[in-house]
Formats: structure tokens, C-alpha cells, sequence
């Protein structure tokens, strides 16, 4: 009674297909004023990236069980694209899919990366802390100066390069080490500053009741949770908000640091987690104290 072509599985194919199809028109829209280049750094990629990223982002997004809102039995792209591609595709949409894989990949990578700094830097800081409790055994006798520039040395060449780096870009050599001095100077006067780090500790606990309000809201009210994220962590796409909340029951400093980040600056999230997660703060600050910057050899 009905062609093979209206059986569930052809009109559920059909349908997601015509919602890739229709994503597309940003992209075939802006391939007409620009193009971008695939050697740029990622930082500055322009709209039309942004947009075949989405395209490739949606696309793997329909075939992932973890995606809720998007995941679909009909059509996948691993399973299904090379027999169905001739079929449901155009030569011109054909390449926009393989051009916003290749794009969502690169953005997948970054994301990740962006994201792992949380987490990152909070490894660094219980590594340079172990590190400085074995440094501080073996040079106990030299007295606390010597102690001092020690945590200097760590902080300046172990935990804020990459900081600095996220913050300027990719700079390296003097200008990398006299920045990250700088930042060195910064971290010193907030920690010795009761007043900043008082309010820091109120932030972060805001920040993370945030976190917390907003996970609840994950679970009773999705739609409302990604707007929440969204305001805060900036313009992702909601298919990348899916992905960070469903982490952060299981490590919500992620989400933690990213909202700090968004709304206080990257300095201020890395000083206030640095000195929360700090082994030995109150010595540190004692010691500091007693010295100048010159002293200290920044």
C-alpha cells in the first residue's frame, strides 16, 4: 500500500537529513562574501569557520547516545553517509560536510585543550607544590630567602607560562619569562593582600553554588540549564554546552573556572584556584612579606 520510500525508517532518514540540509544555509550564505583560512590560528577564525564547524559539530552530534537532545537511529553519518550521500546530498553540500568535519575536529581539539587548563593548572600546582616540599627539605639550611626564590623560580617558570600564553598568545623566550614575571609580581601582591583574597574566596564559592544550581537545573530543566551556561561561558554552540554539563557532576571545576574566567578575567580565575589549592600558603605569605621584588630576583 505505501512505497518502500515512506516506510518509518526513509521518512525519519529523510527528515534528518533535511535539518542537516537546512542547517547549511549559514555557510552557503557566507561562502558568498568570504572563506577563511585553514592555517590561521583558531583564535581567529571568522564566522564562516564558526559555521561549518556547527555543520560538522550537529552532524556527529545526531550519532552520539551521550546527546540526548540530538542523537538519532535513522541516519548517522559513520553508518550511512558513504551509501546515502550521492542520494540526499549535492556536490556543493558534499563538501560542506567534509569541510565542517574537518573544522569541527579542529574545534573539538581546541575545546578540549581549552577546557583541560582547569584541570591543568590545578595539576600543576599540586606537582610544583611537591616539588617545593622536596626543594624546601634539601635547602632548609640556606635560610628563607633562598626558600623564597625558589617558589619564585616555580611560579615564573612552571605555572605561568602557560597563562601568559593563553591570555597574549603564543610568545616565547624573554617576552614569555618577563611576562610571566609580571604575573609573578601580581600573584605575590594578591596573596599578601588579605582584602583580595578575602573576596576571591567569596567569589569562588559563588561560582561553584553556580555550578551546583546549575547541574540541579540540568536535571529538571535542560533548555533553561544550557541558557545558564551560555550567559555564562560565553557564545558555544549548545551541542559543546552538552558536552561540558554532562562533566560536571563528575569534575566541576571545569565549569568552575570557565565561569570565574568568563566574568573575572583568566588571571583573576588562575591567582583565586592557585592560592585555594596552594600547599603551604600561609608560609608562603610569611616569607613574601619579608621581601622586596628585587629581593626576590623579579
Amino acid at each position: 500500500m505505501f512505497p518502500n520510500s515512506l516506510d518509518n525508517n526513509n521518512i525519519g532518514a529523510k527528515r534528518i537529513v533535511d535539518k542537516i540540509i537546512f542547517r547549511m544555509d549559514k555557510v552557503k550564505k557566507l561562502k558568498q562574501k568570504m572563506t577563511f583560512d585553514p592555517n590561521d590560528d583558531i583564535k581567529v577564525k571568522n564566522d564562516l569557520f564558526r559555521a561549518y564547524e556547527f555543520i560538522g559539530t550537529y552532524i556527529m552530534a545526531l550519532e552520539d547516545k551521550s546527546l540526548r537532545s540530538f542523537y538519532n537511529e535513522y541516519w548517522q553519518y559513520t553508518r550511512d553517509y558513504e551509501n546515502t550521500k550521492d542520494k540526499y546530498f549535492t556536490k556543493e553540500e558534499q563538501e560542506i560536510i567534509a569541510t565542517g568535519l574537518e573544522c569541527s575536529r579542529e574545534y573539538n581539539e581546541y575545546f578540549k585543550e581549552k577546557h583541560k587548563f582547569a584541570l591543568g593548572i590545578l595539576d600543576k600546582i599540586e606537582e610544583t607544590g611537591e616539588k617545593l616540599i622536596e626543594v624546601g627539605e634539601k635547602i632548609g639550611d640556606f635560610g628563607e630567602l633562598t626558600q623564597a626564590k625558589v617558589w619564585v623560580d616555580n611560579y615564573y617558570k612552571d605555572v605561568f607560562p602557560q597563562i601568559v600564553k593563553n591570555i597574549e598568545g603564543d610568545i616565547k623566550g624573554k617576552e614569555l619569562e618577563e611576562k610571566s614575571k609580571a604575573m609573578t609580581r601580581r600573584y605575590i601582591e594578591f596573596i599578601l593582600s588579605k582584602e583580595e583574597t578575602s573576596k576571591a574566596m567569596e567569589e569562588k564559592l559563588y561560582y561553584e553554588r553556580k555550578g551546583a544550581e546549575i547541574v540541579e537545573e540540568l536535571k529538571k530543566d535542560s533548555q533553561k540549564a544550557k541558557e545558564n551556561l551560555k550567559g555564562l561561558l560565553g557564545n558555544i554552540s549548545s551541542i559543546m554546552i552538552d558536552k561540558m554539563v554532562r562533566e560536571m557532576e563528575k569534575e566541576p571545576y571545569i565549569a568552575i573556572y570557565d565561569m570565574v574566567k568568563a566574568n573575572e578575567g583568566e588571571e583573576r580565575a588562575a591567582f583565586m584556584f592557585l592560592y585555594d589549592r596552594e600547599p603551604i600558603i600561609e608560609s608562603k605569605i610569611e616569607t613574601f612579606s619579608k621581601y622586596s621584588f628585587e629581593e626576590l630576583g623579579l
